[in-house]
């Protein structure tokens, strides 16, 4: 079973339920969001689409033979996998994106319900603007169910927790729920498969959709042995599964379907993605460069070795050819977007010299630095070239290989 992710259906799909998301976030007007729900709503949209385009995919191949195991021409197998295309690209992408612009709203709204709770402490589930209204929340509603917006309630009943829901709530200061109506309600929990969380966490769906695996030895973005899964069932007390929307192998499946986009791999080489996000990816052009001679060698392995420390702390960069380039643009790498000169010293008499030829003559608009030994003069050194240069300069120290950048 393919453990990557198809990186043009997952881009689509993103882009879908993104154009959703924005769609429900600014209804009403623009709303403020703190930039940490943006980002929550983001991420969940790009795990959400992974798993999505991966079972998609799987099922799809699941048509590649036929009842009697041979291999299908490509026309009939195109025609078999018809039905799943028009399922998860048609109809059900098309709820999908109606959902996102409910829960998006939802979650947007919830940003205000908890800013202003200081004076509206309360929730009144409103009446529904479908045709055709649900019994359970039409309970709500008719009865004017009123509770605390921090009621443990709203986790898992609330308006968009079942499909096409287009209940709302209002913020009141009108007095709370205590009796029978309140304890009624909290009996209840009505959420439909995939949309048990409320969206305020920032996830339009959540991770007990089908698409999700039921278990984490199930996932199809970890790669383990059954030697593995047996002892970790053996020890955690049977098949449980983490939060999908933050495991890193999923996550990792995203990157690398991100590089795939971006780095084409005929060009470049997908040289290590880190269990924090950070990447290398490098030029076939510079690993030829490299082979040239000892001193190329010698300049690469330099320039490959300080790179893998940069992206075990969780920067992105591009190792970039070194041969015909223009002048003044010779630097190293390109450092989360930034252009990037690498420099290693042992001790301190050429560093601020060098650091200074980074910026001016290299094009470089930060340096990433390299102590191969704990000789406070070279730090000295370090600090000089601050004090003297405009340009950003990060450093580590070989004995500990923690990236910190001088202010």
């Amino acid at each position: 079973m393919s453990r990557e992710i198809e990186p043009s259906a997952w881009r689509e799909v993103l882009r879908i339920l993104n154009e959703g998301a924005v769609k429900g976030l600014t209804q009403g007007g623009e709303r403020q969001h703190t930039p940490q729900f943006l980002q929550a709503i983001k991420h969940s949209n790009e795990v959400f689409s992974a798993f999505k385009c991966h079972s998609m995919g799987v099922k799809m191949a699941e048509r590649l033979h036929d009842k009697d195991g041979n291999l299908r021409p490509f026309k009939e197998w195109r025609e078999s996998v018809q039905p799943i295309a028009s399922h998860h690209v048609g109809a059900w992408l098309k709820t999908e994106y109606d959902t996102a612009v409910l829960r998006a709203h939802q979650g947007s709204l919830w940003q205000e319900f908890e800013r202003n709770k200081d004076i509206l402490p309360n929730l009144r589930w409103m009446p529904t603007t479908s045709v055709s209204p649900e019994n359970v929340h039409k309970g709500y509603w008719t009865s004017r169910l009123t509770l605390p917006v921090d009621d443990p309630f709203w986790q898992d009943n609330h308006p968009a927790n079942r499909w096409n829901c287009k209940c709302s709530l209002e913020a009141t200061s009108d007095k709370a729920d205590t009796g029978h109506v309140a304890e009624m309600a909290r009996q209840d929990n009505t959420a439909q498969q995939g949309l048990e969380n409320n969206p305020r966490d920032g996830r339009l769906f959540s991770d007990k959709h089908p698409y999700f695996p039921d278990s984490c030895s199930s996932c199809p973005f970890k790669k383990q042995s059954k030697l593995k899964n047996w002892i970790g069932r053996l020890f955690n007390g049977g098949e449980g599964k983490e939060d999908c929307y933050n495991c890193p192998y999923a996550n990792r499946a995203i990157i690398e379907a991100e590089l795939k986009e971006k780095y084409p791999l005929d060009k470049w080489e997908h040289t290590y993605i880190s269990d924090n996000g950070g990447y290398l990816v490098t030029e076939h052009q510079r690993i030829k460069e490299g082979k040239r001679n000892n001193t190329a060698l010698k300049i690469y392995k330099k320039e490959y070795t300080i790179s893998m420390v940069a992206v075990k702390n969780g920067l992105k960069i591009e190792h970039i050819h070194e041969t015909g380039r223009p002048p003044k643009e010779t630097y190293d790498v390109i450092c989360n977007g930034i252009a990037t000169e690498l420099k290693s010293f042992s001790g301190g008499g050429a560093l601020v010299h060098q650091v200074e030829h980074a910026f001016k003559e290299q094009g470089a608009k930060m340096v990433i630095v390299r102590l191969e030994n704990d000789d406070k003069k070279v730090h000295d050194k370090l600090l000089e070239a601050r004090r003297k240069l405009k340009g950003r300069i990060l450093y580590y120290r070989e004995s500990e290989q923690v990236i910190r950048e001088l202010f």
